[in-house]
């Protein structure tokens, strides 16, 4: 006869999400570039984030458009550098989707549907590690 023993244990990840964009259109949560209001936005970002979920991307990571314009954001990108989340997950751009691994950070644009709006785009699977708090 074998004893099977169930062990939960509680995993922690520090996380912060943020609905607001760059100005897009007439959409909700805009902010305008290089203001005072996106500045402070980004600030919040903690200092120990391991999870950061922001609708629209840093400046140049996945951020290109059908148009071939870069619509990322220089101060996510700046917050991004300083707080170093071991991954910052994102969407907006459709055309960007995809994984791209950095030195201290896993950049993920998620965006499941593609420029057309049509879900042809999957799930992109991270596992992610514990930190060694001690």
């Amino acid at each position: 006869a074998g004893i099977v023993v169930f062990l939960v244990v509680r995993l922690k990840f520090v996380s912060f999400v943020s609905p607001y964009q760059l100005e897009f259109n007439n959409w909700a949560f805009n902010l305008p570039s290089n203001s005072i209001e996106i500045k402070q936005a980004w600030s919040q970002i903690s200092n120990d984030v391991d999870v950061l979920l922001t609708h629209g991307p840093p400046e140049n990571i996945f951020d290109k458009n059908s148009l071939g314009l870069r619509t990322g954001c220089a101060q996510l990108l700046a917050r991004v550098n300083i707080v170093k989340p071991r991954l910052h997950v994102f969407g907006h751009i459709h055309e960007g989707y995809g994984r791209i691994d950095s030195d201290s950070t896993i950049f993920v644009n998620a965006s499941t549907c593609d420029v057309n709006y049509q879900p042809t785009q999957g799930p992109i699977v991270i596992d992610l590690e514990l930190k060694d708090k001690n």
